[in-house]
């Protein structure tokens, strides 16, 4: 009748409880309007994007019997309603400023199934650490450099006294040391680059738990990296670890840099750090570096698909350290290390030359007498 309140809420069909939920709490917050009436009209539909997401989005609508009105949604299925007197037309159709009758009103056995989330859907976005590598890239340079320099003034200072074969063995092990070094501290600088989650991407699958369907996601790191990953819901006797415990306790492997990057969807971001799922198969796609060879770079990266809970509960905390600030640490062990290995090499070159200058000098004197 005229003036009657109709509420409309987009639940799945799996969640029917909650439409008396929505009913029981209508009529508490309306009870002289729903108390002896037979218009309280309660549609069951799905909307993916919304429940499918996590965002749980319950579309709560005031409608007459031919008009769906959506008024406002909530978030994480605590259901805030909200209601509007709308006024029936003598005609029977809609007034101003209403919808037209849709297909639902008249028949609300179908289900609603609301517009699909548009897909590949980004999660998470941060920027590269292009000018972090840039930097440490060109001050491992230096520091070899510098390492070399002071290595060959130590073996100028010890040459006047030592024999030439020790003297040779001396160089080939100095020249060895400098470049295990930086063979050494550039994997590391790749290897903390590669850390850098870039872009986390929804491809396909719904992100709720309650779908069994495979949700497949892409993690683009820095470095060139990509990662597919399929997680599946576990089985009953699963002894892999879920996604969730991988991103937090394999830090070593995958870090979300909050302080750089950021998320459009914190919510939907959320549950899929935090999720139950485990990693079923992985796809691994590296561009190797300049200078790396191409199984070099698939070597270097540990698959998430073959992580045990064993594995990851040994390292967990080992390596909280972002990859901005371990390319920092690089930065300064290799200006240390260099420092001090060319500082002691130039007084031992020093002091060698001062010795043999005064063993040269103590050798020619009884000769001038």
């Amino acid at each position: 009748s005229s003036g009657s309140r109709f509420f409309c809420t987009s639940l799945r069909r799996p969640n029917m409880c909650a439409l008396s939920a929505v009913a029981r709490a209508t009529i508490r917050r309306n009870p002289q309007q729903c108390m002896g009436r037979s218009s309280l009209v309660l549609f069951a539909g799905y909307r993916r994007e919304g429940w499918g997401t996590f965002e749980r989005d319950l579309t709560v609508t005031t409608c007459p019997l031919r008009v769906l009105r959506p008024i406002v949604s909530t978030n994480h299925g605590s259901v805030r309603l909200q209601s509007t007197v709308v006024q029936d037309t003598p005609s029977g159709k809609p007034a101003d400023g209403e919808f037209p009758e849709s297909s639902e009103a008249q028949n609300p056995n179908t289900e609603h199934e609301a517009a699909e989330p548009n897909l590949p859907q980004v999660l998470w976005r941060a920027p590269p650490l292009t000018k972090d590598f840039e930097a440490t890239e060109h001050l491992l340079g230096v520091s070899a450099m510098v390492t070399g320099s002071g290595l060959g003034f130590a073996l100028l200072g010890i040459a006047p006294f030592t024999p030439p074969n020790p003297f040779m063995v001396g160089l080939f092990l100095a020249i060895l040391q400098v470049r295990l070094a930086h063979v050494w501290m550039t994997r590391q600088m790749r290897a903390q680059v590669r850390r850098h989650v870039v872009e986390l991407v929804h491809k396909e699958g719904s992100i709720s738990e309650v779908d069994k369907d495979t949700l497949v996601i892409d993690l683009k790191c820095d470095g060139g990296l990509i990662r597919t990953l399929r997680l599946v819901s576990p089985g009953s006797s699963e002894e892999k670890p879920s996604f969730g415990n991988v991103v937090s306790q394999g830090c070593t492997f995958t870090f979300f840099d909050k302080d750089m990057g950021h998320s459009d969807a914190q919510d939907i971001l959320s549950a899929v750090l935090q999720s139950n799922r485990v990693v079923q198969s992985e796809d691994l796609s590296v561009k190797p570096f300049e200078e790396e060879s191409q199984s070099d770079a698939e070597g270097t990266v540990q698959r998430l698909a073959n992580l045990s809970a064993k594995h990851l509960k040994s390292i967990e905390g080992k390596d909280d350290v972002s990859p901005s600030a371990s390319l920092a640490q690089i930065r300064r062990s290799a200006q240390i290390s260099g420092s001090v290995i060319l500082t002691v090499g130039f007084v031992v070159f020093l002091g060698g030359r001062y010795a043999a200058d005064q063993s040269a000098a103590a050798a020619a004197a009884p000769v001038r007498q």
